[in-house]
């Protein structure tokens, strides 16, 4: 019973020993589940999106986490963690000035500052570029920037996923718009307050769009520009195994003002969903392998040692080679030794 008890605690301290050097990751709903080179590719309507277009094909937007770095919070001494995501795009699309219909082929490029806790949006960039040709080449330019204090909080991966689930964020956004045609227009500049309401309508809704199906979160999205400004509203769905929005239906605010209206998922790619050893459900199978393995070593010992000692089992029988035997001499008539000289001898 000692051995085996020495056994069963010695394996457990293996097991233990070995989880400890695992590297610590924090489990939290208060991280957002992203990795560098992650992306989503979208495809909205773009008369959502830019003044003065007309759209008969969709624009289509990337957006890519590319490096995590810190960022001085606004007015204060503080840093905080942010992703940077790089945001490219196209668009080949009518437009229409004064009458006359064009169609160039606009570039976009920009990029988003999201925080690394919640992927709460902190400021944004985005410039559209185009070449029209009248009689000479002329360029078109549409540029947008916007910072908002706090974060905007448009992202429901790191809230919970349960019915009836609510997040309010209010900031106050700092924008700058312009667009020129020929020329460099004037950036208009902008302040505004605005909030918005996500709440969890439903879970294990089906979602079909160009990148697949999805079992999603339906989030109801309401955002208000000032105190009692236009309300707007609509339906966002969020996966999980995608780690973003798969597709939004309405609401002007967040990420919908980035993508437009009704934006559908085309493509993506979201490791920090993959299997892991070292996080997760991949370290939870990990500790209960170990522990099953463990569990099942210590019990086959100690059924060994609770059915007695180990007897000795006599090694099969083995016939003994025949041995040489020795002849035996006929009977013989007993030897009578000869008379003595005092001995009389019958005739």
């Amino acid at each position: 019973m000692k051995t085996a008890r020495f056994v069963f605690v010695t394996l457990v301290l293996l097991a233990l020993l070995f989880v400890s050097a695992l590297p610590a990751r924090e489990v939290t709903a208060a991280n957002a589940s992203v990795s560098k080179g992650d992306f989503w590719e979208y495809q909205s309507n773009i008369g959502e999106l830019i003044p003065n277009l007309t759209s008969s094909s969709p624009l289509t937007l990337r957006m890519e986490a590319t490096e995590e770095l810190s960022k001085p919070v606004p007015d204060t001494t503080v840093s905080q963690e942010v992703w940077r995501v790089g945001i490219t795009g196209s668009l080949s699309t009518p437009i229409n000035v004064n009458g006359t219909v064009y169609s160039p082929s606009f570039s976009i490029t920009g990029s988003m500052d999201r925080l690394s806790s919640n992927f709460s949006i902190v400021n944004l960039s985005l410039t559209a570029k185009a070449t029209v040709t009248f009689f000479i080449e002329i360029p078109i330019t549409l540029a947008v920037s916007a910072s908002a204090s706090p974060p905007i909080h448009d992202y429901i991966g790191t809230d919970p996923h349960v019915v009836g689930t609510t997040v309010t964020s209010r900031s106050s956004v700092n924008a700058s718009e312009s667009f020129g045609i020929g020329f460099p227009s004037i950036p208009v500049q902008q302040s505004e307050n605005v909030s918005l309401t996500l709440t969890v309508v439903r879970t294990g809704v089906s979602v079909t769009v160009p990148a697949g199906t999805f079992d999603c979160v339906e989030v109801k999205a309401e955002s208000r520009t000032g105190i009692v400004g236009n309300l707007t509203s609509g339906l966002w769905y969020y996966s999980t195994k995608v780690g973003n929005y798969v597709k939004l239906q309405g609401a002007d605010l967040g990420i919908a003002s980035i993508l437009g209206a009704n934006a559908t998922l085309v493509s993506y790619s979201h490791r920090s969903n993959a299997f892991s050893l070292t996080s997760g459900t991949g370290l939870i199978i990990l500790i209960v392998v170990i522990v099953a393995i463990v569990a099942i070593v210590a019990g086959v010992l100690m059924m060994r040692k609770k059915g007695g000692a180990a007897q000795t089992v006599p090694p099969p029988h083995v016939e003994p080679p025949p041995q040489s035997v020795l002849p035996v001499p006929p009977n013989q008539p007993p030897i009578v030794p000869p008379p003595g000289p005092h001995q009389h001898q019958e005739i």
